[in-house]
């Protein structure tokens, strides 16, 4: 997990590979603490992919979805 926190702050490119890796050893409070950590550092794509390889496809939907929603809105605000 040091590593994941390591590459979402630092913008790796290693951060998805090092997601599929990690998913298959945690636990949902993993997980969890995993998603918050993504969240802190503005990694929506990357909290998807982490519900996406930990077998979770509708949470990984829900959080693409609200991003796409919230970039939408913001977006619009520019007009």
């Amino acid at each position: 997990m040091a590593l994941l926190k390591l590459y979402a702050e630092s913008d790796s490119s290693d951060l998805e590979k090092t997601l599929k890796s990690c998913c298959s050893h945690l636990s949902d409070a993993g997980i969890a603490e995993c998603a918050d950590w993504l969240n802190k550092c503005n990694r929506p794509h990357a909290v998807g992919l982490l519900y996406h390889f930990h077998g979770d496809d509708s949470a990984a939907m829900d959080v693409w979805t609200r991003h796409v929603l919230y970039c939408y809105d913001n977006i619009m605000y520019f007009d």
